[in-house]
């Protein structure tokens, strides 16, 4: 599932001419699992005239402190809940600040072209952007970080004193780690900020985009061979293997910038929707496993 996500943000974090099997039949089909509920209200045709991206934009906002207001009934419903929400709440705060320059005079926000990105309204939403940025796609990883780097040592030491009781208490974050990988989830939500909203904002529509996209990849790949996190080997292999889906989708996305256009692609789009299909079902079965673990706890 969270591979799935990822991927399925693709399609408006990069801009690149998906081959209709792809865009149709994978990007946008995978997209429900993304949960906007913004979305599920912005039927403009059939809604009050005005719905725009600011109300998506607090729609979106809100969710996360939903999840934050369950903590003192369940941790690991807030904590399921952060997790599914992650990639779209951040990807949706830096929209705020990717506008389409026309010319010298006129911006225009890529995500609804009826936002003026020179008006005063959107200055007062940037400033809100840059704010939900230290918050919620920066804070909630830090977050994590920070109360387990405080409790590194019972985490890691058995002989510790306090071991038992914090690993109990951290257990939905934990749980799937080795204890010397306490670190690894937040480590993994700063990969999907990168590859999901970043990246959104570095030389939008080009090959260097993308290519940037690929090295963040091919990196935190490299960090999971070397490190092993998962108690489980399965795990590490499975993990390896969604991955490297994400690579090569991204190159397949790098050869189509670089050559659109070409007749070629359609049948380029199709293997990558093949090989997504196969790949992120695996990995949906094993996420939607791991918060049936955690939900039975």
């Amino acid at each position: 599932m969270s591979t799935v996500r990822v991927i399925s943000s693709f399609a408006t974090t990069y801009e690149v001419s998906w081959p209709f099997t792809f865009k149709e039949f994978f990007l946008r089909f995978l997209s429900v699992v993304n949960i906007d509920i913004g979305s599920l209200f912005a039927l403009q045709c059939k809604v009050a005239e005005g719905y725009s991206f600011y109300a998506k934009f607090w729609m979106t906002l809100a969710q996360p402190v939903v999840c934050l207001a369950l903590y003192q009934i369940s941790k690991k419903l807030t904590f399921i809940g952060i997790f599914v929400k992650y990639p779209l709440v951040s990807r949706r705060v830096f929209e705020v600040f990717d506008c389409h320059n026309l010319d010298n005079t006129e911006s225009w926000l890529k995500s609804d072209m009826a936002v003026d990105c020179n008006s005063t309204e959107h200055a007062t939403y940037m400033l809100i952007g840059l704010a939900s940025v230290a918050l919620l796609p920066v804070g909630i990883p830090l977050a994590f970080w920070l109360r387990l780097f405080r409790n590194r040592k019972a985490i890691t030491h058995p002989s510790h004193p306090k071991q038992e009781e914090v690993t109990e208490r951290f257990a939905f974050i934990l749980e799937d780690y080795k204890p010397e990988c306490w670190y690894w989830e937040a480590l993994d939500m700063m990969r999907k900020l990168l590859l999901t909203s970043v990246l959104v904002l570095v030389q939008p529509g080009t090959l260097l985009q993308i290519g940037a996209a690929v090295l963040v990849a091919v990196v935190f790949n490299n960090l999971q061979m070397r490190k092993q996190p998962y108690a489980l080997e399965a795990n590490n292999r499975l993990k390896f293997a969604t991955d490297s889906q994400i690579i090569i989708t991204l190159i397949v996305s790098l050869i189509l910038k670089a050559a659109s256009g070409d007749s070629s692609s359609d049948n380029l789009g199709a293997d990558a929707a093949t090989f997504n299909s196969g790949g992120c079902q695996h990995r949906s079965a094993d996420s939607d496993s791991a918060v049936g673990v955690l939900l039975s706890r």
